[in-house]
């Protein structure tokens, strides 16, 4: 039978829609089992969040908190044994997370990381004690990958827990149903040094904060996978390098299809992306060309030897977001172009492509481009009321919005970057 839940401890209410389908779930075991640990860097790591429950069974969570409750609560009693199980239920919710996004999940050891009025995770409810018991619990039963974190010259780094596999299918699955707050600021600044952290730096009427604020209170009464808001991100300043990031894009998508299978208002989506677009908008914002109907087909082609379109998306996503050919050349090796095949894509790019920024950072550029192209057409979604997410060069949307989207991105992306006949390519999967 199912449990209707109502809202006890773990701040969840049930929520009648589907938000994905049977074959994600599956998907989702299969890459779970196939996981290793992520790499532990800046990138893979998040910090332990508050999340509510938005399903309508909550056996699998209940069983673990049936098991583990007795004894990592130890001799708590009374409101300090309910606080507990909170931060339990928090701590498996939020390993389950990382599991989906394979992710380290940050949990801080210092007293000063938990002052409530003055830090994030205190605002929040989370409490030192209970979050130090929790984390030595799970890796006293071996299971947690633990790695401590330490104080450097220019900073420190929280500690750091992944999940065992012994934790994983179920658990995975539940957090799926998960959605963080939608509060606190949408537009962030990466940079410790950055004069824009300070607190009201960027004005509320700010448009990177006016936007991110109406897309938000738009996107809240919507349900997806992991439902978390969408923050923009910049590095310093507003002026370089502002993406927009937010959970469900971590979820797999290659080897498993599990972004694939995900319901966007218990509805089918697709993806609607632009094609080669880091060359496209190089062309358009620097010398108003358009790149044509498919250059990465063109340079396979006149690169020979074997080279796919693939081959060449990666040379063109390195070769442009780097400094310098030899970090292109390692970065590609890394996505698994050999060094051999690398100067004949590099002679055809630069034969077909003369003014593509290659080795120059454009894509820090590019990639700012495309976080204010895609403010605006989920602005523009907001008009016809269709709720878009953000892929960094694409937008997932309910299957049946495919055509308004494609508008809307089309129209977004040229009074961005278009010209006098240059315009982007979308393609809808």
């Amino acid at each position: 039978m199912d449990i209707e839940y109502t809202g006890l401890f773990s701040n969840s209410e049930a929520c009648p829609v589907l938000i994905c389908t049977t074959l994600a779930e599956q998907e989702l075991r299969y890459a779970i089992n196939d996981r290793k640990l992520p790499k532990d860097e800046k990138k893979r790591h998040t910090f332990i969040t508050k999340v509510a429950l938005h399903h309508h069974d909550r056996g699998i969570l209940d069983k673990l908190i049936a098991e583990h409750m007795p004894k990592a609560a130890g001799g708590r009693t009374g409101r300090h044994r309910e606080e507990f199980q909170w931060h339990l239920e928090q701590f498996l919710l939020n390993l389950g997370r990382v599991l989906l996004c394979h992710q380290w999940l940050l949990v801080p050891e210092h007293r000063k990381h938990y002052t409530k009025g003055k830090t994030w995770l205190g605002n929040q409810g989370f409490q030192y004690q209970a979050c130090k018991t929790l984390m030595h619990y799970f890796r006293e039963l071996g299971l947690l990958t633990y790695k401590e974190g330490k104080a450097y010259e220019t900073g420190s780094m929280a500690s750091r827990v992944f999940p065992s596999k012994e934790l994983a299918g179920d658990l995975a699955v539940l957090s799926l149903h998960t959605q963080q707050e939608f509060s606190g600021n949408y537009v962030e600044f990466t940079d410790k040094e950055s004069s824009y952290k300070e607190l009201g730096k960027l004005s509320d009427d700010h448009p990177d904060t006016a936007a991110m604020n109406e897309i938000n209170e738009f996107l809240d009464a919507h349900t997806w996978p992991l439902k978390a808001p969408l923050r923009l991100k910049y590095t310093s300043t507003p002026f370089e390098g502002g993406r927009i990031y937010t959970a469900f894009q971590s979820l797999p998508s290659r080897k498993y299809k599990v972004r694939q299978n995900m319901l966007l208002d218990g509805e089918p989506v697709c993806e609607v992306d632009f094609s080669a677009n880091h060359l496209r908008l190089a062309l358009a914002v620097l010398v108003n060309k358009d790149a044509g109907d498919d250059p990465y087909t063109s340079i396979a082609e006149l690169a020979g030897k074997n080279t796919t379109r693939e081959h060449v998306k990666k040379f063109i996503t390195v070769a442009m977001g780097a400094k310098n050919r030899g970090e292109a050349i390692g970065g590609a090796l890394e996505l698994g172009l050999s060094p051999k095949r690398f100067p004949h894509i590099e002679s055809a790019t630069v034969e077909l492509f003369p003014d593509v920024p290659l080795y120059e950072s454009f894509g820090v550029k590019a990639q700012s481009l495309e976080g204010q192209i895609l403010l605006k057409a989920m602005q523009y979604g907001i008009q016809s009321n269709v709720p878009m997410l953000p892929l960094h060069d694409a937008v997932i949307v309910k299957a049946n919005d495919a055509a308004i989207a494609k508008k809307t991105l089309y129209r977004a992306w040229c009074e961005i970057a278009g010209g006098i006949d240059v315009e982007p390519r979308l393609a809808t999967k």
